[in-house]
């Protein structure tokens, strides 16, 4: 059985994927994003809970390598030496 917690971090990634439309770009942008900001920052860990959800595994696997980088104009994530991924900074406004 899973954890309390780990079935509302599934919950909250159907209900995104949801909102997110049909676009499957979309859907993987918006969902890796949510992976890394509930702690699922690692490679196999994103694809794995994003499989888990319906995703296609491959296509995640492709989304998250091409949008992974140092350039924030290019890129939506970056990776750190021991494979964990954040989210590029927002800059600050005005």
């Amino acid at each position: 059985m899973k954890h309390t917690s780990d079935v509302t971090v599934f919950e909250r990634l159907r209900a995104l994927k949801a909102d997110c439309g049909a676009n499957k770009h979309d859907q993987a942008v918006a969902l890796i994003s949510a992976c890394i900001l509930e702690g699922l920052d690692t490679g196999p860990r994103i694809v794995g809970a994003l499989t888990a959800i319906g995703m296609n595994p491959n296509h995640i696997r492709i989304m998250l390598r091409e949008l992974t980088g140092a350039s924030p104009d290019c890129h939506c994530w970056r990776r750190d030496g021991e494979g964990r991924h954040s989210l590029h900074e927002e800059e600050p406004v005005g």
